[in-house]
């Protein structure tokens, strides 16, 4: 009966996987393959926890002119703040982009990056550039209450 638990808890992750990866889908059971499956549904549920618990923040990158020096305007990068074993750690895109956008995570994560940076922004002068991926349909999904935000004006493209 053990074995055959065992089988079925197997056969079980592999199916999510199978869901995860779209429509389909053919997964063959591997030892390397289980431990994908496994971090996938913890990377979903890491983001999850960040968006529910305002963990997602902006660094503001600036873009230089070279030749004068000079501040052109700021880039808006995600960053999520971990705290896994009581230590505050800042996880960088390539550690949780990919499974944002394949959970369907990703339209939340840009609306709150948007948010984050026009409220930062919202009494200075300075430009800023929010990158989305292309092909994905950020602008008529995201909502945003812009009353508090002071806009000359608002400008996305879509590539």
């Amino acid at each position: 009966e053990k074995n055959l638990s065992e089988i079925i808890k197997k056969a079980d992750s592999m199916l999510y996987l199978a869901k995860q990866r779209g429509r389909d889908q053919i997964v063959c059971y591997k030892e390397d393959i289980k431990n994908i499956a496994i971090t996938n549904k913890k990377g979903v549920d890491d983001v999850k926890d960040a968006l529910n618990r305002d963990r997602i923040i902006c660094h503001f990158q600036p873009i230089v002119e070279p030749k004068i020096k000079n501040i052109l305007k700021y880039e808006a990068l995600v960053r999520i703040i971990d705290f896994k074993g009581g230590k505050e750690k800042i996880l960088y895109p390539e550690q949780f982009l990919s499974i944002a956008i394949r959970s369907g995570l990703y339209i939340d994560l840009a609306k709150e990056m948007l948010y984050q940076s026009l409220i930062f922004f919202k009494d200075r002068d300075e430009k800023i550039s929010v990158n989305f991926l292309p092909n994905e349909p950020v602008p008529p999904v995201i909502r945003i209450d812009f009353s508090s935000v002071n806009l000359l004006y608002f400008v996305i493209f879509i590539y």
